[in-house]
């Protein structure tokens, strides 16, 4: 392909929400993209809060990418790309999650039969839907489409100290009389969000790796699936984590590269909305940080190669 592309698409995963652009997952996979596409540019319509859409009514307004807003839809953003699809080599895409809503998997509230209820939907049904559409806009026989993986927001191994206040900025306060054990035991309602939030990521896994294959059927892998390698030491507040967190109070203050560049968009854009402004200018909790978005890149490299 001549003026090969890298097209970016979906949610605040791929388009690296909290990260400088040289620490982003689409930046480490287009150097390396570069030595075989000489020349290769990186288009990237992915924004923070994007859903797959294929129910929703999105308009077409567009905000900082920073900015968790649901629209423009995945769905929108395949059909906003402006330049040739057959210059395009490889798609990067995720989705489901905002759909889904990260409220529903972390709210002690939510019932685990409809979480994985709204899993098969949003991961397998509307994933498998997106990925028709993405691949009938880029036909080319060349063309990869590599859907990435999500992750264990929380774990066992998350140190429980910030989760309320994490809880607060994801949207969902916890009750006060939630309080983490001295002793080391799980309170049962931090239980059960911990437990959502590891169905989640297995499941959603799952959905997704049999989106893709059923894809694939009768034309080949096209398609693939960056399976990511997080374990539980990877989640929020982990000993090893690949995710970023809030900081200790008083503050809890972001743990971002560009939560300065970020907190005046937010103060525009939710200017009559202090919980959203608020939330804003945490909107990297939970999301990769510089060592997730390099395994990001990683596994998506090895799954092409």
């Amino acid at each position: 392909m001549d003026n090969s592309t890298l097209l970016v698409l979906g949610d605040s995963v791929p388009w690296g929400q909290g990260l400088r652009d040289e620490h982003k997952a689409h930046t480490l996979v287009a150097e390396r993209l570069s030595a075989e596409f000489p020349g290769i540019t990186t288009a990237v319509l992915a924004h923070s809060g994007a859903v797959i859409g294929r129910a929703a009514h999105c308009t077409n307004s567009t905000f900082p990418g920073e900015m968790p807003e649901s629209c423009p839809s995945i769905l929108q953003q395949i059909s906003a790309f402006p330049g040739d699809p057959a210059s395009v080599a490889v798609v990067m895409l995720d989705g489901g999650i905002n759909d889904i809503d990260i409220r529903t998997i972390l709210s002690p509230f939510t019932n685990p039969a409809d979480l994985s209820s709204d899993i098969l939907q949003y991961c397998f049904h509307d994933m498998g839907f997106l990925l028709t559409q993405v691949k009938a806009r880029f036909s080319h026989p060349d063309t990869k489409i590599v859907v990435s993986s999500y992750f264990p927001i929380l774990s066992p191994q998350s140190h429980f100290d910030l989760v309320p206040a994490l809880m607060e900025f994801m949207g969902v306060p916890l009750p006060q009389i939630i309080q983490v054990d001295p002793f080391g035991g799980f309170n049962p309602i931090v239980a059960k969000i911990v437990s959502q939030s590891l169905q989640f990521w297995r499941e959603s896994s799952q959905r997704l790796t049999e989106a893709v294959n059923a894809v694939n059927v009768g034309t080949g892998p096209r398609c693939l699936f960056a399976n990511v390698p997080f374990t539980e030491a990877h989640s929020v507040f982990a000993p090893e984590a690949w995710l970023f967190g809030v900081g200790p109070a008083p503050d809890f203050a972001p743990q971002d590269e560009v939560a300065d560049l970020r907190r005046p968009q937010c103060d525009v854009t939710f200017a009559n909305d202090p919980l959203a402004r608020e939330q804003c200018h945490r909107a990297s909790a939970g999301h990769p940080n510089v060592l997730g978005a390099a395994e990001f890149a990683l596994t998506i490299l090895n799954t092409l190669a």
